[in-house]
């Protein structure tokens, strides 16, 4: 995407690496952005990526929401999803994200709580080259019924939370990467 003499670069990837059953199944997305000068010259650039609280229920009729925003060992994170939770509350087809809880972190920019969602800010001077990394989570509390146990995904055994794996992916980024590239290459 190029605004004036600005291009943008957005690459969305996800570690689904088979031989990898953690990252296989952490509910984390990597939204990677570049701002690159293409005349040499210095320009002032304001960007927002927003995740709005649609994300976290099914239904025209918004349901009163929660969250909030932070800072975590200067991983800034923010997350939004319903006061009221119905966790594994519905089968069929047709169901989307209805419980849980959409996180959205990273270190550069800034990260919000809105009435309406979440969004990082980023506000840089780009003369030549800038970079950031956004984190997209997904807590979704319980991943499946067995039986009557709700069970979290493989990734949240022995204790670990949402918080974890953003932490986990923000220090593995190049890492995991770099596994991907190896994966597709062959």
């Amino acid at each position: 995407l190029r605004a004036g003499a600005v291009r943008l670069t957005v690459r969305f990837w996800s570690p689904a690496l088979p031989d990898d059953l953690d990252m296989l199944s952490a509910p984390v997305t990597y939204v990677d952005l570049w701002l690159n000068s293409t005349d040499g010259c210095a320009h002032s650039v304001q960007m927002q990526l927003f995740a709005d609280n649609a994300l976290c229920y099914d239904g025209v009729v918004p349901p009163a929401m929660l969250g909030c925003a932070y800072t975590h060992e200067g991983l800034q994170m923010a997350y939004v999803g319903q006061k009221q939770q119905k966790v594994l509350g519905h089968s069929g087809d047709h169901i989307t994200m209805d419980w849980g809880y959409l996180y959205l972190a990273s270190r550069e920019g800034q990260v919000q709580k809105h009435d309406n969602g979440l969004t990082f800010d980023w506000n840089v001077t780009v003369e030549d080259d800038a970079a950031a990394t956004v984190l997209l989570g997904y807590d979704d509390v319980a991943s499946i019924n067995y039986f009557g146990t709700l069970c979290r995904t493989w990734y949240m055994r022995d204790g670990k939370t949402i918080v974890d794996a953003l932490k986990e992916f923000d220090r593995r980024h190049d890492e995991l990467l770099g596994k991907c590239c190896t994966l597709d290459k062959a």
